[in-house]
């Protein structure tokens, strides 16, 4: 018998339905008008499966949390809706072009000379630009991506809309509102392009964030990699930024396991940011970094040192830091379990099917990997895996 309840998405209310089209819009998305309704269709079904009461509340989280943000619109840009005028699906909302594309535009400007084509790509740039304020030369933006070019920084390994958002973040910071001026800093200081390279990576973390994958992890995954796994046991924590991610894990094993279990595994966990790593290293943390951490585990694995809370020396002997770029291979191999969680938001779909085919090399057979809980897994590799845990997004590898 169907439980017609189940299929009820509505809200309590619609409260801010209008601020959450607008906000969305306000981002390289649009989407025509008779398809709002299926727009606030999906984001009522994330709203419920965040307990939200309204599109206000839901707004509020998304303002908190971007990386979430990042995965609903790519979750809206996935949806399809058939036309029947054409016969044929057509995506419910569109990106705006990619910068590459932007690139391309200026220079058959250029070559042109066409005032309708700069007016057209100005006007491109400004749609996207609106959430965070607009350079005074939009069309140099080529200046700066040429720059990164000549840098070797692989800048088409980002979403377009990230990749503006840091730019600007840092334009702001050097009191810049030029590309050209941005360009030649970047040209001269070799410590700009660090810190431009440093704001890629996001720090939005705390400890057993998303508790629904961690009570599947405990109850799940790892007892049946204990089960089935007589050797060491690697474990991967990739973009482990501030080392919550990794250091939740190690007391769920030390909490659970024997001592004989204990001795056998090894967290690496990585991060592109030394600052991040070393943080993580350090072990000191606020407070609300430990807000979804159980009473007995704060007493059990923490020291109160002033506002701050030490990590125990015991949850740092399974850990294994190490600075890493996930756009180049993984730093181990034969690895039982991989997690990463919330960092294919920042990078474009060709970079994520990348990054999917390095995992698939270095994971065991029957090895587990854990994605964020909007993210989805790309390519072709997708066939070399099955589904253990749709709503936590843990997968199993089946084949090589």
């Amino acid at each position: 018998m169907v439980q017609k309840d189940k299929f009820n998405i509505e809200l309590e209310s619609d409260k801010g339905k209008e601020e959450l089209l607008i906000y969305i819009k306000k981002r390289d998305i649009e989407f025509k008008d008779q398809d709002e309704e299926r727009v606030l269709k999906r984001m009522r079904l994330i709203a419920r499966e965040l307990s939200f009461k309204n599109f206000s509340d839901l707004l509020d989280h998304f303002k908190k949390n971007p990386e979430e943000f990042e995965n609903a619109l790519d979750w809206l840009q996935r949806a399809k809706v058939y036309n029947e005028r054409i016969n044929h699906y057509y995506p419910l909302v569109r990106r705006k072009k990619t910068i590459s594309e932007y690139a391309q535009d200026i220079k058959k400007k250029k070559k042109k000379d066409k005032k309708s084509t700069k007016r057209r790509v100005i006007s491109n740039l400004s749609e996207i630009q609106v959430s965070f304020g607009e350079p005074t030369d939009p069309n140099n933006l080529e200046l700066v991506l040429d720059t990164l070019e000549k840098k070797k920084v692989n800048y088409k390994a980002y979403k377009t809309n990230y990749l503006i958002r840091r730019l600007h973040h840092r334009m702001r910071r050097c009191d810049l509102n030029s590309y050209r001026k941005y360009a030649e800093l970047l040209e001269k200081d070799p410590d700009e392009l660090i810190l431009l390279l440093k704001s890629f990576s996001i720090n939005v973390t705390r400890f057993f964030r998303n508790k629904d994958m961690y009570t599947a992890l405990s109850n799940n995954i790892l007892p049946q990699i204990f089960r089935e796994q007589k050797g060491s046991i690697k474990i991967w924590s990739a973009g482990c930024a501030v080392g919550a991610e990794p250091y939740s894990i190690a007391m769920l094993l030390d909490s659970n396991s024997n001592a004989k279990d204990r001795r056998r595994v090894n967290i690496i966990a990585t991060d592109i940011s030394m600052d991040f790593l070393k943080k993580a290293k350090e072990g000191l943390f606020q407070e609300d970094l430990l807000k979804e951490t159980s009473p007995n585990f704060i007493h059990a694995y923490f020291q109160k040192k002033g506002e701050l809370y030490r990590v125990s020396p015991k949850l740092k002997m399974y850990m294994d830091f190490k600075t890493h770029d996930l756009r180049t291979p993984p730093p181990e191999q034969n690895l039982d379990l991989i997690m990463c969680r919330n960092v294919l938001i920042y990078f474009s779909p060709e970079e994520s099917i990348k990054l999917f085919e390095r995992m698939h090399r270095v994971l065991k057979l029957n090895g587990f990997l854990v994605l964020g809980k909007c993210e989805m897994m790309r390519g072709k590799v997708r066939e070399s895996f099955k589904v253990v845990d749709p709503r936590n997004r843990i997968y199993q590898k089946i084949k090589d």
